[in-house]
């Protein structure tokens, strides 16, 4: 039996900007991903932790809109891969962890 902490995987999780000459593929530092549903609202949120140890944040110049394509799979053999596109919407919090790491949480809004 495998030890999983999510019945989920993250098969890309893609950086796309205007600013930026090519996607960034941020699989490896995305710890959290929340996605929520409202009711009142036609399209899903959510919140994306980020643990940057290559500083992202000051070399790729984030000010809000960038494209997030993020695709995600079950385990489970039979199942394809869910892809949503989100933008951006802000940061809401960055801490510094050590010299060279940050945290950094962004909102995000689905296309």
């Amino acid at each position: 039996m495998t030890n999983r902490t999510s019945d989920f995987e993250f098969q890309s999780v893609l950086l796309q900007s205007e600013r930026i000459d090519k996607e960034v593929e941020l699989r490896d530092i995305v710890s959290d991903l929340e996605i929520f549903e409202h009711l009142d609202k036609p399209y899903l949120t959510g919140k994306l932790l980020l643990i940057d140890n290559e500083n992202l944040l000051q070399d790729g110049d984030f000010l809000g809109g960038e494209r997030i394509t993020v695709s995600i799979k079950t385990f489970r053999e039979d199942t394809k891969s869910v892809n949503k596109t989100f933008y951006i919407a802000n940061i809401v919090q960055t801490e510094k962890v050590q010299d060279n790491v940050q945290t950094i949480v962004v909102t995000l809004i689905e296309d």
